[in-house]
């Protein structure tokens, strides 16, 4: 007696020849079916289809999140041997419901009925296998040449591409002041990554730095946000030279006229050399006598800062009345009581310029006993 291999017997009920893309399986029943046990038809189809087994695993797309999550068999929807010509498929594309069968509703421009099921799933024969992501689709009207990533759901909305809206806030950067009107080309021009742009102020504002380059792109030590015209006054406490009388309040530039705020001279004469009534003779210590306080109002102590103390007479003169021509620099005026009072000598220059021999500082015209 002769036996006969299930498989052949299947071979020989075939119900008809199987469609185009599961012709090479016609001889391989195996593949499909598993003897009097129709339970396993699922597992054998998704054993091949693996991208739809994966969707059913994490319960997305079609199969995932539709007709299979609800218990349905392969079958139920894809019946075989129908023929080489037959569509498998059988989607009716007019009645299909995208937003119940899938987990990609079509809402605002998607649901628009000019947007075809080619417009989305182009060349793909199996649906399920087109991209999700926006970019696969809008790649083309990527107005940023891929330098914003492809995560075009962080800025865009299905409802109109070009309703784009994008909270800075939430980034590293928050935009304060003149930075909330400013378009976003205005700071990303190049083709910087998102997260890869430079946050610095220099990075903008070097076209506007009237400085050269001289402060060493520390901006934001004196500029703000709200208007970069409007520096913010700075805290010159905090430097070596702090401003404290007639210094205050004056415009930065009346000191820094190059704009070089670093390693500026602090020297009074590098200010005042224009002002200097003594035309350099007493030297460029300005401070010895003169204060912040106001340039005319000076001090100085003769008695201690000089060899010659002012007693007598000579206490509470004005400088010009010995002071009568300025002094070379470097040098003094002459201590004798001559150089001062040779108007005054009524002896005709008979008894020398030694005046001290009988004149005292209390009074010229007082005459002590003479001292041989």
């Amino acid at each position: 007696m002769r036996f006969f291999h299930w498989n052949s017997m299947e071979k020989i009920l075939s119900p008809g020849p199987l469609t185009a893309k599961h012709a090479k399986l016609e001889n391989d029943c195996a593949k499909c079916h598993s003897s009097f046990d129709k339970s396993k038809q699922n597992s054998l189809c998704l054993s091949c289809h693996k991208e739809v087994a994966n969707d059913i695993d994490k319960h997305q797309g079609l199969h995932g999140s539709g007709i299979a999550s609800q218990g349905k068999k392969c079958s139920s929807c894809h019946t075989e041997h129908k023929g080489r010509d037959f569509d498998i498929r059988q989607l009716d594309k007019a009645s299909f419901n995208h937003n119940r069968l899938t987990d990609f509703p079509l809402v605002a421009s998607h649901a628009n009925p000019k947007v075809t099921c080619e417009s989305c799933h182009g060349s793909y024969k199996d649906y399920y296998l087109t991209p999700r992501d926006c970019f696969s689709c809008h790649k083309e009207k990527d107005s940023h040449d891929g330098r914003l990533g492809q995560d075009c759901s962080i800025c865009h909305k299905p409802t109109v591409w070009k309703d784009a809206s994008f909270d800075h806030n939430k980034t590293y950067f928050k935009l304060q002041g003149r930075h909330q009107k400013l378009s976003c080309l205005e700071c990303h021009k190049d083709n910087s990554g998102r997260m890869k742009i430079d946050t610095s102020c220099y990075s903008c504002h070097q076209k506007d730095d009237v400085h050269q380059g001289l402060q060493k792109a520390r901006c934001e030590f004196c500029h703000n946000q709200n208007e970069w015209k409007k520096a913010t006054k700075f805290d010159h406490g905090l430097t070596s030279f702090p401003l404290i009388g007639q210094h205050q309040g004056k415009s930065c530039k009346l000191c820094h006229a190059s704009l070089n705020f670093s390693n500026a001279d602090t020297a009074c004469i590098s200010c005042h050399r224009s002002k200097d009534y003594h035309k350099g003779s007493l030297g460029e210590d300005c401070e010895k006598c003169h204060n912040p306080n106001g340039w005319k109002k000076w001090e100085f102590d003769h008695n201690t800062q000089t060899v010659f103390k002012l007693e007598g007479s000579h206490t509470g003169l004005e400088c010009g009345a010995c002071h009568k021509k300025p002094m070379m620099k470097g040098g003094r005026p002459s201590s004798s009581c001559y150089s001062c009072h040779d108007n005054d000598d009524v002896h005709g220059g008979r008894f020398g310029e030694t005046c001290e021999n009988c004149h005292t500082v209390e009074s010229f015209r007082k005459v002590a006993m003479y001292r041989r």
